[in-house]
């Protein structure tokens, strides 16, 4: 038997070594398993997780500080099933939830965090727009 030649074997070595290091650490650069493609499920649903004022505006979470609330912001399936299936970007998901974490305090506003799913239609057009509620809090602006 034949072995493949030095540089083929240093390649594979190389690309082995990368994945588990991907793997073995996620996402630190410059070695990502680029979770931001992998494991959302084709879907004409996109999702964003946003604050909602007592106006029901739509507003970016890093748009409040001084949150509190009662419990962590509950981003795992189950939170949302009425709307299933959609799709979600996690690290999006998880930087919103992680600024809220991040900035506590005695909010003075009555704001919700809620999963705002995008239904997207064949015929084109606008989407249908459905809020999902993951938090009541209160907060303060920015």
């Amino acid at each position: 038997m034949k072995l493949p030649p030095p540089r083929a074997l240093v390649g594979a070595f190389a690309f082995a070594g990368y994945l588990g290091a991907a793997f073995g650490v996620e996402n630190l650069y410059p070695i990502s398993t680029f979770e931001m493609y992998a494991g959302a499920p084709p879907s004409h649903a996109p999702t964003r997780v946003i604050a909602r004022d007592a106006a029901r505006t739509a507003h970016e979470v890093d748009e409040f500080v001084g949150w509190r609330c009662e419990g962590p912001v509950p981003l795992d399936g189950t939170s949302c099933v009425n709307e299933w299936p959609y799709a979600s970007t996690a690290y999006l998901d998880r930087a919103a939830a992680d600024w809220v974490a991040d900035h506590p305090g005695d909010g003075a506003e009555p704001v919700e965090i809620v999963r705002r799913v995008y239904r997207l239609t064949d015929e084109g057009g606008p989407p249908q727009v459905h809020d999902c509620l993951l938090r009541r809090c209160r907060a303060g602006r920015r």
